[in-house]
């Protein structure tokens, strides 16, 4: 099967290459940016500048661990010494990515200690004390959240519990989302509620005691001060989504459970929930949906002109209350991805437009399809202007990318897509 781009897109190419970046450095500090320092944050906190030298200390160390763990015979480790020395002695210095004023502009900011280059995200526990604690501990919970009707493991299975679903007149789609969840969650009842969901397993009791103690250790410092979070779970925390799945496992059922009106359909991933409900009911199950917990605060987004966004899925309800979908977008998205100029290993530059075509082929019904693969063909001709993406071997003005079209939904079993 093949799904490819007609002629008339190359005007649109020629007429989308004309835009240059979107602005991603936000200076919040007094101190005036230069244009370099600029550009250079510009490529985005995951971009890494080619290194000045080859880290040969660091492969042979690499090498060396990797003989003694996998437990190597002498003749093939030898072997393997020899072709490691081989290429590092041929192998050149890769061609800079930056510029020597760019250069020159990261010295500055990491010399600068009155600046602080941060990414617009929560914040991190990787430091933490409880960090290895936690992640070992959401290990051991895991397996005992996603067990109801309700869950939704990702997109791509969203979009399978929409197939065959019917829509009535009186229908109406929505989504629900929970205010602020993670800083919400009711320590003390999360914890009894853990307790009593271990209590029929065969795991020591001191586990709970564990996971109290991640969950009261919650401190952070600010301009000097310590602070501890008396309640909710710490949001760069490991534990923090699955306890707070649990949590949201026990919330709805107590909500489903005492509703006056059920809806349709009911499908939640973590805190946003995609419900199909009466239109005059609506009112009611959401007044009683903010009745269920003191600190749980529920808000609502109603389909608009039959659209309705959940995850990075748009659901379109049809004239005749068929659903289809198609990828979301939201409007402040940039289609910025990792630049191909980045030092990264191949492997990882090329898994950007296999991901993005996979993804379009996983959640677009075959309505859609081409509008999405035309939207990605544009972007990636932006991106093989100003990030030096060839798709994969393919000319600067085309996007190609060949994928087994076995995860195409639509598509016969060993059939083969080119976007061209």
């Amino acid at each position: 099967m093949y799904y490819c781009m007609p002629e008339k897109i190359t005007e649109s190419l020629k007429v989308a290459t004309k835009s240059t970046e979107a602005v991603t450095v936000v200076n919040l500090s007094s101190k005036e940016l230069s244009e370099d320092t600029v550009s250079v944050l510009s490529r985005g906190l995951n971009f890494a500048p080619t290194p000045r030298r080859i880290p040969v200390e660091d492969i042979i160390t690499n090498i060396e661990n990797t003989i003694f763990r996998n437990k190597i015979p002498h003749g093939d480790a030898d072997c393997l010494r020899q072709d490691v020395s081989t290429l590092l002695r041929k192998s050149p210095l890769p061609k800079s990515n930056i510029t020597l004023k760019e250069v020159s502009a990261l010295r500055e900011l990491r010399n600068d200690e009155s600046l602080l280059v941060l990414p617009a995200d929560k914040v991190s526990q990787i430091d933490a004390p409880t960090y290895k604690l936690s992640r070992h501990l959401a290990t051991l919970l895991q397996p005992y959240t996603g067990q109801t009707s309700s869950y939704v493991r990702d997109s791509r299975h969203f979009v399978e519990l929409l197939e065959g679903i019917q829509l009535q007149d009186t229908d109406i789609m929505v989504s629900f989302d929970i205010t602020s969840l993670f800083t919400n969650v009711p320590v003390d009842e999360v914890i009894r509620i853990i307790t009593t969901l271990l209590g029929g397993t065969t795991l020591p009791t001191g586990y709970v005691e564990s996971i109290t103690y991640c969950l009261k250790s919650g401190y952070f410092l600010w301009r000097g001060d310590f602070y501890l979070q008396i309640d909710g779970v710490a949001m760069g925390s490991p534990l923090a989504p699955v306890v707070a799945n649990i949590f949201m496992e026990w919330f709805e059922k107590k909500a489903l459970d005492s509703a006056n009106v059920k809806p349709r359909y009911w499908w939640r991933y973590v805190d946003d929930i995609f419900a199909v409900v009466a239109r005059d009911a609506l009112k009611d199950l959401t007044s009683h949906l903010n009745r269920v917990h003191a600190k749980i605060e529920v808000t609502i987004e109603e389909e608009k002109e039959g659209k309705l966004p959940f995850l990075d899925v748009l659901v379109i309800r049809e004239p005749n209350g068929r659903v289809t979908h198609t990828v979301y977008r939201k409007p402040t998205h940039t289609d910025r991805y990792l630049r191909a100029d980045s030092h990264h290993h191949p492997s990882h530059l090329s898994s950007v437009p296999r991901t993005l075509l996979n993804r379009a082929l996983a959640l677009c019904d075959h309505e859609y399809v081409n509008a999405e693969l035309r939207h990605l063909a544009i972007t990636w001709h932006k991106l093989s202007r100003y990030c030096g993406f060839q798709g994969g071997g393919a000319r600067r003005d085309k996007l190609a990318v060949v994928v087994d079209a076995r995860e195409l939904r639509h598509a016969k079993p060993g059939n083969t897509i080119t976007v061209c």
